[in-house]
């Protein structure tokens, strides 16, 4: 099953950049900016909002629009407030611009962790960031490995 099209703009899928949980937790902190508009229907709109005119119209406000070309791609991103997922989102966003997107599977599955990876050695290191204990579950050269994390605890990991 592919995406929706709507006007020529897929909206969500099979096919889309971000997974409906993914553009689920993101969208609700974004906010449209008016008087911004789409110039090309291959544009794909990812979250929008929809507000009427003065005479029931209904206008579209992109959030967060995806559009790729040649080598690259463009994204537009209406507005950031910071937050630990709003973050996160935002490095993935940019993994998937650069197209990267395999380099997700080694910021792990905790967005209160992070890990560096020091190949040479064959070691790495996990950190927590918050002020609570964290399960972190990680690919690091092609290996996966577990760590409980103490509060803003850190460990090192043999790979």
């Amino acid at each position: 099953m592919g995406g929706f099209l709507i006007k020529g703009r897929e909206i969500l899928g099979d096919d889309s950049v971000f997974s409906k949980k993914e553009l689920d937790s993101i969208a609700g902190s974004l906010k449209g900016t008016e008087g911004i508009y789409l110039t090309d229907f291959n544009v794909q709109v990812l979250a929008e909002d929809v507000a009427y005119s003065p005479i029931g119209e209904e206008v579209h406000s992109p959030k967060l629009t995806y559009h790729p070309y040649g080598k690259g791609c463009g994204i537009y991103l209406s507005h950031f407030t910071y937050s630990v997922e709003n973050s996160r989102f935002l490095l993935e966003l940019l993994l998937k611009a650069a197209g990267k997107e395999e380099a997700k599977a080694q910021l792990g599955d905790n967005i209160y962790c992070e890990a560096a990876y020091f190949p040479c050695s064959g070691k790495a290191v996990a950190v927590n960031n918050s002020d609570r204990p964290q399960h972190l579950k990680i690919t690091l050269g092609g290996a996966v490995k577990e760590v409980d994390l103490e509060p803003c605890g850190s460990c090192m990991i043999e790979i």
